[in-house]
């Protein structure tokens, strides 16, 4: 489509110089998980769990949780108003393993199995806000995205069985414990030699409804393509919000933790635990 004046060339301009500065803030759209609690190196919270005889520890994730550019690029058709300058590639997904390993004196009674059997561990993912100072500040801005369908709640699940995986958030609220899974002793593997178990869970975020779930660069160069049916006039205001809000969480943090679990701690009376529905 030609110009037919230069009253139109400066909006267009315009909405160059805006997407690309936005660009830059996309690009550094990092959602990173909290320092150790042990001021190890990194930036995730490892919550450990003591039970007399053994510990559970976890590794750091193996990524940060980035919302950034594609990890393909994307040729921009003539007509896009919307762009992305930056380095930072998205990132939707961190793994990290769990160690379980049985302490104190009573090694003697048995080898790692014999310390899982019958045991539960329930892994909880979390939403912490953005760290200010010794505590955390916007502590509702996910659930805010979340509700104008700029993202989606996360995922938690086993890394190699995405069956065992958390339930789905029913409203608009990422409550404290809300998203977990129970991992049993047939999800860890032994490791004899070191007397120790593992497990890998996996966390998974994602894009949402308003941009069908897609990264916002792609969505937004597949409907401009041809700018009548979707002028960058009427809509700039939704892409603003949406930008504006997921970089609200930049620097937020979120934390995994663990608990042990035993069955028999919660039978109820038909024979189904209260707390994890297992039959005992």
């Amino acid at each position: 489509m030609k110009l037919k004046s230069k009253k139109i060339l400066i909006p267009l301009i315009c909405v160059v110089t805006v997407i690309a500065m936005v660009g830059v803030g996309f690009a550094a759209w990092t959602l990173i998980s909290p320092a150790t609690a042990n001021d190890a190196e990194g930036s995730f919270v490892t919550d450990e769990l003591q039970d007399r005889t053994f510990t559970i520890t976890a590794s750091q994730p193996s990524a940060n949780i980035s919302f950034g550019k594609p990890t393909e690029p994307v040729a921009l058709h003539k007509d896009s108003w919307f762009t992305h300058s930056g380095d930072v590639v998205e990132n939707l997904k961190a793994t990290v393993t769990l160690t379980f390993d049985p302490t104190g004196d009573t090694m003697n009674e048995g080898g790692v199995d014999y310390y899982l059997q019958g045991r539960k561990i329930k892994v909880a993912l979390d939403f912490l806000g953005v760290q200010d100072g010794g505590s955390y500040k916007d502590t509702t801005i996910f659930n805010t995205a979340e509700e104008a369908g700029y993202v989606v709640f996360p995922s938690l699940y086993q890394t190699n069985d995405n069956t065992n995986k958390s339930a789905a958030i029913a409203d608009h609220t990422w409550g404290e414990g809300e998203i977990f899974i129970y991992l049993d002793a047939e999800d860890f593997t032994l490791d004899r030699e070191r007397n120790v178990a593992t497990a890998s869970i996996t966390v998974e975020f994602g894009w949402g409804a308003f941009t069908q779930n897609q990264n916002p660069l792609k969505y937004y160069n597949k409907v401009t393509d041809g700018a009548l049916d979707f002028p960058y006039s009427e809509n700039k205001g939704k892409a603003t919000a949406l930008i504006t809000s997921v970089y609200g969480l930049n620097n937020a943090k979120y934390k995994i933790s663990f608990q042990s679990h035993t069955c028999a701690d919660g039978a109820v009376a038909d024979n189904k635990c209260d707390e994890c529905g297992a039959t005992i």
